[in-house]
C-alpha cells in the first residue's frame, strides 16, 4: 500500500479478482468440515405433547379453592409421583430403553438419571404445559412423550377428583352446619311462640 494512495473500488476488484483463492478456499475448507462433522452426529428427535389445564368449575365464593394458584406449583407437585424412579424404571423396561446403557452394565440409577434429564416440562402460556421426550429413535421418543402425557393427565385427574372430595366434604360439611343453625333457629322461633 502506497502512502497517500487512494482505492477506488476498481482497485479493490482488481485486488479480490487476483486473491479470491485466499477468500474460497477457507470457506471450502470450513464447509466440508462442518459437513463432515454433522453427518457423523447422530440424529437427535423431541417429542412433545401441549396439555392444558382446566381450571375448577366451582367458584372460589362457594367453595374455598384448595388447588395452588400457579400452574408452576401445581406441576412440581404433580411431577414427583410421575417422574419418580420406580415409574421411570418400568417405562425403560416396558419399551426398551437406553439399551447400550443397559447392555454397558450401567446401574439403573444412572439409566434414571439420564431419562430424567432426557424429559422436559415446559409451562407454555396461562393455563398450559408441554411435556417432550428426547432420544435417537423417532418411535420410542414418540411412545415415551404420549406415556408421559398420559401419567400427566391420570395425575391431574387423579388431583381433581381428591379436590373434588375435598370440595364436597366442605359442602357436606356446610350443609350439615346449615341444617343445625335451622333447627336451632326453628327451636327458638317454637319456644317463642310458644311463650
Amino acid at each position: 500500500m502506497l502512502p497517500g494512495k487512494v482505492f477506488r473500488p476498481e482497485d479493490v476488484l482488481r485486488i479480490l479478482r487476483k486473491r479470491v483463492w485466499l477468500v474460497l478456499v477457507p470457506w471450502a475448507l470450513i464447509a466440508a468440515g462442518t459437513a463432515a462433522v454433522a453427518r457423523k452426529l447422530p440424529d437427535t428427535y423431541i417429542s412433545q405433547a401441549l396439555i392444558q389445564v382446566v381450571p375448577p368449575r366451582v367458584p372460589g365464593t362457594i367453595v374455598p379453592t384448595t388447588q395452588p394458584a400457579r400452574l408452576q406449583e401445581r406441576l412440581k407437585t404433580i411431577q414427583q409421583p410421575i417422574l419418580n424412579r420406580t415409574r421411570l424404571e418400568g417405562l425403560i423396561r416396558d419399551l426398551n430403553l437406553y439399551q447400550n446403557e443397559q447392555s454397558s452394565g450401567a446401574i439403573m440409577q444412572d439409566v434414571v438419571d439420564r431419562m430424567t434429564s432426557d424429559i422436559g416440562v415446559t409451562p407454555v402460556g396461562g393455563e398450559s404445559f408441554i411435556v417432550s421426550f428426547a432420544g435417537r429413535d423417532r418411535r420410542q421418543v414418540q411412545q415415551v412423550a404420549e406415556r408421559l402425557a398420559g401419567f400427566f393427565i391420570d395425575e391431574s385427574l387423579k388431583d381433581g377428583a381428591q379436590r373434588a372430595e375435598t370440595n364436597s366434604d366442605f359442602v357436606n360439611t356446610a350443609v350439615d352446619d346449615a341444617l343445625r343453625r335451622l333447627r336451632e333457629v326453628e327451636e327458638r322461633l317454637k319456644k317463642y311462640r310458644l311463650q
